[in-house]
């Protein structure tokens, strides 16, 4: 589980030529994507403006697009009650409030990804179920996403202790779905888009640090080791501002 954060920068930070968005878009890590199952995972929302949650495909999910704005993003817009993909927004569901929870449901066996509100499944115009069908699945496969847009906050919860999901008993554990991350030790590790470019990356012959990378094994995911190659002195700490940027 995890909480999602007001994206609001104070305008001294920003210069006059970067680049600026009011969203920013949150991916899992593509080392955890599924490609088979049927998979769950809840968002309670802390505020109650726009955001945009559900799915994309792993392998090509946009960084610098609103969840649904290309083919590879699947969303809800619970402020409007519309589902988006593709760019293109239909009505489908209810309009959602502060506190109450989302929850987001691919089956990747019948290529289908739906929506419940509180534990009860929102419908289109037309009474189904179902918000977005005819998945297109590649050996990547799919992970949890969400956009959310500035002022907004929100809480993942992808079931490490299927007891802390408030709905899933009601909606989506007796239709087969599992929580996302059941039976994993760990948090699932999120990146998430930043238009304003700080960092510069470290070169394999950077005189300052070593970056080893360590694979994965069984039970953990791949890390990556940053090692100083320099000394101090209590007399003259420096400080070093580091962002590893995520596969």
């Amino acid at each position: 589980s995890g909480d999602i954060e007001d994206l609001n920068r104070r305008n001294k930070d920003v210069k006059d030529n970067e680049r600026m968005s009011n969203y920013r878009t949150y991916r899992a890590e593509k080392t955890f994507s599924v490609t088979r199952g049927k998979w769950y995972y809840e968002v309670e929302l802390l505020t109650s403006g726009r955001m945009l949650i559900g799915w994309g495909h792993a392998s090509n999910l946009s960084a610098f697009y609103s969840l649904g704005t290309d083919s590879y993003g699947y969303s809800f817009d619970g402020l409007n009650a519309r589902r988006f993909h593709h760019n293109t927004y239909d009505r489908f569901g209810k309009q959602w409030t502060k506190n109450d929870v989302v929850g987001c449901m691919i089956d990747l066996h019948d290529k289908t990804i739906s929506f419940s509100l509180n534990g009860e499944l929102m419908l289109d115009n037309y009474g189904n179920e179902t918000a977005f069908d005819g998945l297109d699945i590649d050996e990547i496969g799919f992970v949890p996403a969400i956009t959310s847009f500035s002022g907004q906050k929100a809480r993942f919860n992808f079931g490490q202790d299927v007891h802390s999901l408030k709905y899933f008993t009601s909606c989506g554990l007796q239709e087969g779905y599992e929580p996302f991350c059941v039976n994993m030790s760990k948090n699932a590790t999120f990146w998430y888009s930043n238009f304003i470019p700080r960092f510069i990356p470290i070169k394999s012959n950077s005189s300052s640090f070593e970056v080893i990378r360590i694979g994965a094994s069984r039970d953990d995911p791949p890390l990556i080791k940053l090692q100083s190659r320099l000394f101090g002195t209590l007399e003259k700490v420096e400080f070093e501002f580091l962002r590893l940027s995520l596969p």
